[in-house]
């Protein structure tokens, strides 16, 4: 049972990851990208030790069952303030590639 649950999260997981690193490449700039990467892997592991902490000592004092309802509520409430307030940035076609490289793209195409 537990091998399904993890099979299960994983395929929500990865999709979920794959989108917002879609996001962020779109959102920032190349010079900046790098950084950006960095502070939001280095926020997501701070707040999974968080969340783990915070359940192990609530492991304690509330049931199990418990503590997977609030942590599948947290994460709906996610995915609903994700839908309201992100957006797809848009791009122009020249924001893409840098000039050169936009040279090369167009005489390929040809």
């Amino acid at each position: 049972m537990l091998l399904a649950y993890s099979l299960l999260l994983g395929v929500a997981l990865i999709p979920a990851q794959s989108a917002l690193m879609t996001m962020m490449q779109l959102a920032v700039p190349d010079l900046k990208r790098g950084r950006v990467g960095s502070a939001l892997n280095a926020l997501t592991t701070a707040a999974g030790l968080v969340s783990m902490a915070a359940a192990a000592a609530a492991g304690e004092v509330v049931a199990l069952r418990t503590i997977y309802v609030f942590a599948g509520v947290i994460t709906g409430l996610a995915g609903l303030v994700g839908l309201l307030v992100l957006e797809e940035p848009a791009l122009k076609p020249t924001e893409l590639l840098p000039e050169e490289s936009l040279a090369v793209a167009e005489a390929a195409c040809d």
